[in-house]
């Protein structure tokens, strides 16, 4: 302090300085990407600026499918994330100190995709009549995750092949009823990653009445004047096992009783 005629009075007086709460001034992620299905996964690691050294901090989200553990962003237990759901997830993370100031910043976090691989194969028709050579049994659908994937489907049994989506048999191939009523047949679909889904079906064949395709009589000859007397058996070859025949003849003096070709009764 100077007065009026120049003399001086100098005193030496320490300052304080009072702290005053700052709250953060930035947050970051250090890793805004995570593969879908990984269930738990860790995204990364955040880390909030704060000129309050030493000053700690609560992390909130606002997407409750996710947690931070320590400094880790990550998913909770049992929660996965889906591609084909959401190919991106917008999170806002708030970082509370000690003294309640906040900061918040909103993050994308990107979501890769994952080859997923077929999850089901039907087949819309699982008949087929025989004797149809080259016949079409039914069109097959494959589900996968992955919309858009591309399928190769492949058969167990060389007789059928898959055109487009149509499983049929090949080009001069049929089915026998009479040899097999029905084919098990595996159908594996595989998408291009390589992922593959196989399912069993069973084809049935339907039966189709084939006429008969032999006759035989096993005796030819017959003596004169012996009236009402037996030729022979008659016998039927048909493809249908079990299947009944009725035999006419075009000389009405002769008849078939049961299987016996004989002269009718007073003929001779």
């Amino acid at each position: 302090a100077t007065d009026s005629g120049g003399a001086q009075f100098v005193r030496e007086i320490t300052l304080e300085v009072a702290d005053v709460n700052e709250g953060p001034v930035a947050l970051s992620l250090d890793q805004t990407t995570l593969a879908e299905n990984v269930v738990g996964g860790v995204v990364g690691t955040v880390s909030v600026t704060d000129p309050d050294a030493g000053d700690s901090h609560v992390l909130t989200l606002s997407d409750d499918r996710f947690e931070v553990v320590g400094s880790e962003l990550r998913l909770r237990p049992g929660v996965s994330l889906d591609f084909e759901t959401a190919e991106a997830i917008t999170l806002e993370i708030t970082a509370t100190d000690s003294g309640g100031a906040q900061f918040v910043r909103e993050i994308t976090l990107d979501v890769t995709d994952v080859n997923e691989g077929p999850v089901a194969l039907t087949l819309d028709q699982t008949t087929l009549a025989e004797n149809i050579a080259g016949g079409v049994v039914g069109t097959v659908s494959v589900t996968d995750p992955d919309a858009g994937d591309s399928h190769v489907i492949t058969v167990s049994d060389d007789r059928f092949e898959v055109i487009g989506s149509e499983l049929r048999l090949r080009p001069g191939i049929s089915l026998d009823f009479e040899t097999a009523e029905a084919i098990t047949l595996e159908i594996t679909a595989t998408d291009s990653g390589g992922a593959q889904i196989t399912r069993t079906v069973e084809i049935p064949v339907a039966d189709v009445n084939e006429g008969p395709v032999a006759l035989t009589l096993d005796q030819t000859t017959l003596a004169e004047n012996v009236a009402g007397g037996v030729a022979g058996t008659l016998s039927v070859t048909d493809p249908d096992a079990g299947d009944s025949h009725v035999i006419t003849l075009s000389d009405d003096r002769f008849e078939v009783v049961g299987s016996e070709l004989r002269l009718r009764p007073g003929v001779s």
